[in-house]
């Protein structure tokens, strides 16, 4: 995992910080607070087939505090998006591989000082495969792809909302955005 920060002076600077193990690992979300910020990711070690999250976390001045896997559960965890859900907090949202109910949503929280405070998987029926968190219309949602169709989570009252259903069509949302109280969404169909 790498994390760079650039700061403009009157002799511009960059600083360079690095992390990593011995396998396979790749950065995919910074979440900045107040007092540092966390670099999300996802490891593989060497001769294994076990993909997990990664966390690392740096302090103000881009000091590497501490490093942590996300929680095991199943062989393949991938993550999507990262944010910070409190001061000082970050919330993870993992796409889990399960072997029985296909893809799954999880989110896992931490605080600055490593403090694992729990995680959270959304019941689905049909597999769910998350993108994107997004605050829309006052509550906390999950965009993505359940069983093959734009799906939206509502994290705070637990509800469904999904669109599309093209007979015979097969979508899958990549990202998505809130801009002036609309959700926009973008993927693929095939």
């Amino acid at each position: 995992l790498i994390a760079s920060c650039c700061a403009v002076s009157s002799q511009s600077q960059v600083e360079f910080r690095a992390i990593g193990g011995p396998g396979l690992e790749q950065g995919e979300v910074v979440v900045p607070h107040a007092t540092g910020a966390f670099l999300v990711g996802i490891s593989k070690l060497p001769e294994s087939e076990v993909v997990r999250g990664y966390i690392a976390h740096f302090d103000a001045d881009l000091e590497h505090d501490w490093s942590t896997l996300l929680p095991h559960g199943d062989p393949l965890e991938l993550v999507v998006d990262a944010w910070e859900s409190e001061p000082g907090v970050a919330s993870i949202l993992t796409q889990r591989l399960d072997v029985a109910d296909g893809y799954q949503a999880a989110i896992h929280r931490v605080d600055s000082t490593g403090a694992w405070l729990g995680s959270f998987e959304p019941i689905v029926q049909g597999g769910f495969r998350p993108s994107k968190h997004v605050d829309w219309v006052g509550s906390s949602w999950i965009v993505g792809t359940r069983s093959g169709h734009p799906t939206a989570y509502n994290i705070d009252e637990e509800t469904w909302l999904n669109w599309g259903n093209e007979p015979g069509a097969y979508d899958q949302i990549h990202d998505a955005d809130i801009r002036n109280n609309q959700l926009i969404a973008v993927g693929t169909r095939t």
